[in-house]
């Protein structure tokens, strides 16, 4: 027994039908359309959605093999004892972005929250911060500690190599330039400076 999709047109068997709710398909309680041409309605549907929004749209299996792609060479670089570290998605940062600055304008308590921090950590460095940036970018040479890429003036930023949270100082010793990306992703905790700055 075969039942014809009414988009497709093609006779199909009963398990390539979707179950759906009285009232939504045809009286056996099945879809009109078959499996795979919903599949294709809501990938085309994914598809507008992404760009209404100036996004470029990936499938799923396009997803899981960028994914896939990922862990290995992180897996070969963890061999190596080297760290990945990819921003260079201009798409994937403005994600990121556009996702904490729609939190700080929706949420007025993290939006505290994080400019205490901020407080907090410019009362323990003080005004000497950007004097100190360019005196550490000389000294290493405008390279990241963490990723060894290049570091323009648009994203640099310290590192402190034992935290201020560990009882760090910020001294010119105790500091290595990174990207903000880069220490943003490197996360607390002690930094090992082998190889890194001068």
């Amino acid at each position: 027994m075969t039942r014809t999709c009414c988009r497709c047109g093609m006779d199909l068997p009963p398990e390539q039908f979707q179950r759906v709710n009285k009232g939504h398909g045809r009286s056996d309680g099945l879809s009109s359309d078959c499996r795979g041409c919903r599949a294709e309605q809501k990938r085309e549907a994914r598809k507008r959605q992404a760009d209404a929004k100036g996004r470029t749209y990936r499938t799923r299996a396009e997803v899981q093999a960028d994914a896939k792609e990922r862990r290995r060479l992180e897996r070969e670089a963890r061999k190596g004892g080297v760290k990945v570290v990819d921003h260079t998605d201009p798409e994937r940062v403005r994600q990121i972005t556009d996702r904490k600055r729609e939190r700080r304008h929706a949420d007025p308590v993290y939006r505290e929250a994080m400019n205490q921090l901020k407080r907090e950590r410019y009362a323990v460095i003080g005004p000497r911060y950007l004097k100190d940036r360019a005196l550490v970018a000389e000294r290493d040479g405008w390279v990241c500690a963490i990723c060894h890429g290049e570091v323009t003036r648009a994203d640099w930023s310290l590192d402190h190599v034992v935290p201020l949270s560990e009882g760090g100082l910020h001294t010119i010793d105790n500091v290595v330039l990174a990207h903000k990306r880069c220490n943003s992703w490197r996360g607390a905790g002690r930094f090992d400076i082998e190889g890194a700055g001068a």
